[in-house]
């Protein structure tokens, strides 16, 4: 939109081309009414105007004081904090303008710039400036608004916290007890954590939870000295554990990329570097470089770790049986890893631009890997229908997954592609919703579906 607006009556149409010629030669980007085409409907492009200019400028004249339109397009300005006057001739503008500062402009022909001219330009230039910082601001806060929408369902898939805390505690029974609070503090703001974010809790963001998590997790593993090394469950020490869980909950205390993000990173680079078969650390590597990736560079770089994670759950043969090894054959890490994938492709159809040969296959490719995470979801016969930790963790990745692939579906019928099939599908997954018990926590998730998250 434009720097300038210019509001001007009819009869002082040469003066306001004669600041208009000013305006452009000072590099400001300015709008007339003489600025709209033949053949446009001019009212709406006015109000358009009106609404995004950085400043409006009304000349008061004889003329414009009893212009009912440029009146109008004053108030417009005063209602939004960007009007400013100037006189162009001898007058008394109406009671609500006449105590505004204006800038005296009378008697100028057009050559050289009268000092009341010098005041305007400033005054424009100041709300230039803020016009900018404003769209700055709202430009930095919608992305922080949708990294925390897509950062929110990911606080929805739990860990067996509490196993995990039974077998660490167990094999510290003679540990001092500030080195055990700080273990038992770390993994109950988890689970505050998951809480917050399924039943939109108003006491602190999940963000917070997580952050206060790896703040106990750093305190513990710094308290332990050689005690880490023991053994907690599945041949892992307890080191592998809190870090993993540190690691976890720094990759989640911030919605968008930050210094505790790299942190977690290091943290899950470097427990691959010791075992480059261990597809917990793949997965969970994966899973966040997924949820910060907005390049391609980024994205494909994801991708490439979640197909590495996918290759590992389908060849390696577990040493331990337990109850991780019970979670990748039970397919709950394959669905996740697919609805990631799609995340993926769906970022990548954004940036090829959906109408794009690339930008289709992208989007297609999207709908093929979700719909594989909602397939693979289903909770096998090898699962304990009452292991409610296992159990939860496919119920709310197929919950996002039935989400996102109905999302998906609609933004193929959106670019024009999509069929017949693709609304029954969008039917029967919204149906397929509703039925579930976990209504409730679908219903919060429903509104950041939008997001593809």
């Amino acid at each position: 939109m434009a720097d300038v607006f210019i509001s001007y009556a009819r009869e002082d149409k040469g003066s306001a081309e004669k600041l208009r010629h000013y305006f452009e030669e000072q590099g400001y980007d300015v709008f007339w009414d003489d600025d709209i085409r033949t053949g446009d409907t001019w009212p709406p492009i006015l109000e358009t105007h009106l609404d995004q200019a950085k400043c409006i400028v009304v000349l008061w004249s004889p003329n414009s004081i009893d212009s009912d339109w440029v009146n109008y397009e004053a108030e417009r300005g005063g209602n939004r904090q960007v009007l400013l006057t100037a006189k162009i001739t001898d007058c008394e503008p109406r009671q609500q303008y006449a105590e505004k500062q204006f800038a005296d402009l009378r008697g100028w022909t057009g050559d050289r710039p009268p000092e009341g001219m010098l005041g305007l330009e400033s005054r424009i230039r100041e709300l230039i400036d803020e016009s900018i910082a404003r769209g700055q601001r709202r430009k930095a806060d919608g992305t922080l608004i949708l990294a925390q929408k897509k950062a929110k369902t990911e606080h929805i898939s739990i860990s067996d916290h509490a196993r995990d805390l039974h077998e660490i505690l167990r094999q510290l029974n003679s540990a001092p007890e500030a080195t055990r609070a700080f273990i038992e503090n770390g993994y109950r703001e988890l689970q505050s954590a998951q809480h917050a974010a399924r039943f939109v809790l108003a006491d602190r963001a999940p963000e917070t939870h997580y952050a206060a998590a790896a703040d106990h997790f750093k305190n513990a593993l710094d308290a332990m000295a050689d005690m880490k090394k023991r053994p907690a469950r599945d041949g892992r020490s307890i080191e592998y554990f809190l870090l993993m869980e540190r690691a976890n909950s720094l990759a989640l205390s911030e919605p968008v990329k930050g210094p505790k993000f790299e942190e977690a990173l290091g943290i899950y680079r470097s427990l691959t570097s010791r075992d480059r078969a261990d597809v917990f650390v793949n997965f969970r590597l994966g899973c966040a470089l997924a949820r910060n990736a907005h390049d391609e560079h980024s994205i494909h770089e994801a991708i490439k770790v979640l197909q590495q994670a996918s290759r590992l759950t389908q060849s390696s043969q577990p040493k331990h049986k337990g109850a991780d090894d019970i979670l990748a054959e039970g397919r709950w890490i394959v669905s996740e890893i697919s609805r990631q994938m799609g995340i993926c492709h769906w970022r990548l159809s954004q940036i090829f631009g959906e109408s794009s040969i690339r930008g289709q296959g992208a989007l297609d490719d999207a709908i093929k890997y979700t719909t594989e995470a909602c397939a693979k979801g289903i909770p096998p016969a090898t699962v304990d229908p009452g292991d409610d930790a296992i159990n939860e963790l496919m119920t709310f990745t197929v919950i996002k997954a039935t989400g996102n692939l109905t999302y998906l579906y609609a933004a193929r019928l959106r670019s024009g592609r999509g069929s017949e099939g693709d609304k029954e599908a969008i039917r029967k997954l919204i149906a397929m919703l509703r039925a579930r018990e976990q209504w409730n926590i679908v219903e919060n998730q429903i509104n950041i579906i939008d997001s593809i998250a």
